[in-house]
């Protein structure tokens, strides 16, 4: 570190304060050891929220029937449980994301103060996310063999977002709250026991299926997309309808005449190279980075 510059060296620090009060509450309610209920409900302040939006409440409800302990089922069968839930979950924003704050650094000897590029909102609102699930839990010959299975929806409201903006504006990006995000999937486990407590051995196998997708609902008025990163080349873009996580590469020149038997061929230079266009209008999806699903 000696043998750096002291004029490329640059130093930062500060500091934050944050402060939130909640209000929690749970019940827990069964009957005859086959229907279970529970019920819960929390309110938060927040200081990192305007005074008007700084209060949130959130609920959650979740019920279970244990259906062998209702019917006379086969022996076989040690466990038929379904089940249902929907909650709610709320989330403020960092400190100081609702007015400018000034800060300090080094460059050379200099000390330097300095402002925010990203255009903090002053009318931020607080994170909303609600699910719904259902599932199944069934079991054969006391578990050794065991399924369970979800299946979920949740849509996240209000989620604060940093976008771009026009360099000219004065700042690189600003805070916004952006529409409502869905996202929906199943997760699948099968397993088995076939050896237990075999001469102290015993051996479990299971399998794990997961597939989620998330879709853009709405955004924030004169918003069309959101973007995860672009370049010269492409970036991933989602818009409004579209699932999280397409991308999309440059365009290439082509035959526009709908007429021509080469509509919509690709146009080549002198070389013999394909024509690369730029223009956002004339990118194409090639694809997804999340995985189709997910096994293990």
């Amino acid at each position: 570190i000696s043998n750096i510059p002291l004029a490329s060296l640059q130093v930062t620090n500060g500091t934050n304060k944050k402060e939130i009060y909640s209000l929690y509450g749970m019940a827990s309610m069964g009957y005859k050891n086959m229907l279970y209920l529970d019920l819960t409900a929390r309110n938060d302040w927040s200081s990192t929220l305007p005074a008007e939006n700084r209060s949130y409440f959130y609920p959650s409800a979740s019920l279970s029937w244990l259906a062998n302990y209702t019917f006379s089922l086969p022996k076989s069968i040690s466990l038929l449980k379904f089940r249902a839930g929907w909650a709610q979950v709320g989330n403020d924003a960092a400190p100081y994301q609702l007015v400018p704050t000034l800060g300090t650094g080094t460059w050379g000897s200099l000390i330097t103060t300095n402002v925010p590029g990203t255009l903090l909102n002053a009318q931020l609102k607080p994170e909303i996310a609600t699910s719904t699930e259902f599932g199944l839990d069934f079991g054969l010959f006391e578990n050794r063999i065991r399924f369970e299975g979800t299946y979920y929806y949740v849509e996240n409201k209000n989620q604060i977002l940093s976008i771009t903006t026009p360099s000219s504006s004065g700042f690189g990006s600003k805070l916004i709250n952006a529409g409502l995000l869905a996202s929906k999937g199943w997760e699948i486990n099968l397993g088995g026991s076939p050896i237990r407590d075999k001469n102290g051995w015993n051996l479990d196998v299971n399998v794990n299926f997961t597939r989620n997708r998330t879709r853009i609902k709405e955004l924030t008025e004169g918003m069309d997309f959101y973007q995860l990163w672009d370049d010269n080349n492409g970036g991933a873009f989602t818009y409004v309808g579209q699932e999280i996580g397409d991308i999309y590469s440059r365009g290439y020149a082509t035959v526009q005449d709908a007429s021509s038997p080469y509509y919509r061929w690709p146009i080549l230079d002198r070389n013999g190279s394909w024509i690369p266009v730029n223009d956002r209008n004339a990118r194409m999806k090639v694809g997804n980075f999340n995985p189709s699903f997910i096994m293990g």
